[in-house]
This record gives structure tokens, C-alpha cells and sequence, in this order.
């Protein structure tokens, strides 16, 4: 039963883990795609 019990929070922790990569990597392709647009606002008002 500790096994079991073992092989459930390992289980959870991995899920976890993943659920919060994919957050982080979510967050920063926003912040990325955000700079982006304001690098190539800034551009265009300079030309």
C-alpha cells in the first residue's frame, strides 16, 4: 500500500510539474510576442 500510495504522489508531482512548464512557457511566448510588436512598432514610427 506505501508503494501504491508512492506511485500516486510521484504521478501527481509529475503532473504538476508539466502543468507548470507548459504555464512558463505559455507566459513567456506572451511576453515574446509582446516585444516583438513593440520592436517592430517602434521600427515603423522611426522610418
Amino acid at each position: 500500500m506505501l508503494i501504491a500510495n508512492y506511485d500516486d504522489i510521484h504521478a501527481q508531482i509529475v503532473e504538476l510539474l508539466e502543468n507548470s512548464r507548459r504555464a512558463a512557457a505559455r507566459s513567456i511566448n506572451s511576453l515574446m510576442t509582446t516585444a516583438y510588436w513593440e520592436i517592430g512598432r517602434r521600427i515603423v514610427e522611426s522610418e
